[in-house]
């Protein structure tokens, strides 16, 4: 897993004279180039997790959906052979094996597996499409520069830098933004389940005739 991601560092610049203008932007360069792949990283490693026990709950809902629609075939093939006392329970096995089915998808829908999923790989996308504009972009300002940084190209070069931080902030908080309201959904949904679970805990029983 990758290590979280950190504020810029970018030390102590120097714009004193040409040759420190051109490391200053250098260093500049690469600390955003760094942190765009650490994002990157970062997001790619959480997306294969979250993929991993998404498949898993869905692929364990189908399973049991399968056998849930199998076991009553089971049952009456089974009737001439299995013993009285254990009828009862391979005539039930269907159903619980339904419920465990409704029980995968539903965990999945409630912990939002499949939505981080897909919005983790989006952002990495959105990342690295970004640090392929700039590094272009980058490519294009050093060509008007000659051997060393004019004033004109320095700003322009630290517009392109500001640019790019810009973008990878917007690109992460957007994601943040996004996390946050699945995160709240999640938990309105638990609490809808709970909820719905303690009604009908609590609702008298049927009356006997």
């Amino acid at each position: 897993m990758s290590k979280d991601l950190q504020p810029l560092e970018f030390g102590e610049l120097s714009w004193n004279d040409p040759d420190a203008v051109a490391t200053s932007l250098r260093t500049m360069r690469a600390q955003l180039e760094a942190r765009a792949r650490l994002a990157n990283e970062w997001y790619m490693a959480r997306r294969r997790w979250f993929k991993r026990l998404s498949w898993g709950l869905r692929g364990a809902a189908v399973i049991f959906g399968l056998a849930g629609g199998i076991v009553p075939f089971v049952d009456q093939a089974l009737q001439p052979l299995v013993d009285q006392d254990w009828q009862p329970l391979v005539h039930h096995l269907g159903y619980l094996c339904i419920a465990l089915s409704g029980a995968a998808l539903l965990a999945n829908s409630a912990l939002g597996l499949s939505s981080s999923w897909s919005r983790y790989m989006q952002t990495a996308l959105r990342l690295q499409a970004a640090l392929n504009t700039f590094q272009f972009d980058w490519a294009q300002i050093q060509l008007g520069i000659a051997s060393t940084p004019g004033p004109d190209q320095t700003r322009q070069a630290l517009q392109a830098l500001k640019a790019f931080s810009q973008v990878l902030d917007e690109i992460i908080q957007t994601e943040t933004d996004r996390w946050s309201v699945d995160l709240g959904e999640s938990l309105r949904r638990l609490e809808a389940l709970s909820q719905q679970q303690r009604g009908q805990d609590e609702a008298p029983p049927p009356p006997t005739p």
